[in-house]
């Protein structure tokens, strides 16, 4: 599994589902053209860039592939996790 090591991206979609694994999860995957930051305000963001292995959380990458907004619901209990891909 040497390849793995150099790809942020992989790493970081990897590491969220091992990270949320015993937690109650509502997870959606929607085309990137559907992603409106308004409606996620008060979720989490990170943009990922598949090609150049980048992450970063609440600043936009220019031409990112991915999109993942998290939620952690207390008062329900629940992760919510929505990821937009190209």
């Amino acid at each position: 599994m040497q390849f793995l090591k150099g790809d942020k991206v992989f790493n970081f979609l990897l590491g969220l589902i091992y990270g949320y694994r015993t937690v109650n999860m509502d997870m959606k995957i929607r085309p990137l053209s559907e992603f409106r930051e308004e409606e996620y305000r008060d979720f989490t963001l990170y943009y990922l860039n598949k090609e150049r292995g980048e992450v970063s959380k609440e600043k936009p990458l220019e031409d990112c592939s991915h999109i993942v907004a998290i939620k952690e619901d207390h008062e329900e209990k629940k992760v919510k996790i929505v990821i937009f891909k190209k």
